[in-house]
């Protein structure tokens, strides 16, 4: 039986100048929040396992008190090997949380997940660094 092992690194993106928050999650399921000014965003990873398998991402994205409508989609990146990155459109739901399922962690490794915001003028980003390394129970 093969278990995932992931850690996620964060960093909210505003302008040019990065502000950075850490941390470590895994196995199984993994999920995180990120905080910067009115911005905060939570991502869930499900079942968050590597190689040929459907994983599930859920963000829940606001801005205040309030729950944005925009579009979100999210980028996928191997950082470790030079292949074109993954894109995932995630649709929004009547209550507000943005889904998508596919098989983007395609293989063992560092992948970075860019969420990108797009509501009113340039979109806002989130960059998540997850380490996906596949192992045996």
């Amino acid at each position: 039986m093969t278990a995932t092992r992931a850690s996620l690194a964060l960093a909210m993106l505003v302008g040019a100048v990065p502000v950075t928050a850490s941390a470590a999650v895994g196995p199984g399921p993994d999920s995180t929040v990120v905080r910067n000014g009115k911005n905060r965003v939570s991502l869930s990873i499900s079942p968050n396992h590597g190689g040929l398998v459907d994983n599930t991402f859920t963000v829940r994205w606001t801005q205040g008190a309030r729950r944005v409508h925009g579009t979100v989609r999210a980028v996928f990146t191997m950082q470790e090997m030079a292949m074109p990155s993954l894109r995932l459109a995630l649709r929004r739901g009547s209550d507000g949380v943005y889904r998508g399922t596919g098989r983007m962690l395609t293989m063992p490794g560092r992948w970075e997940i860019r969420l990108q915001l797009r509501e009113r003028g340039p979109p806002t980003e989130v960059a998540v660094v997850d380490h996906v390394t596949l192992g045996f129970d």
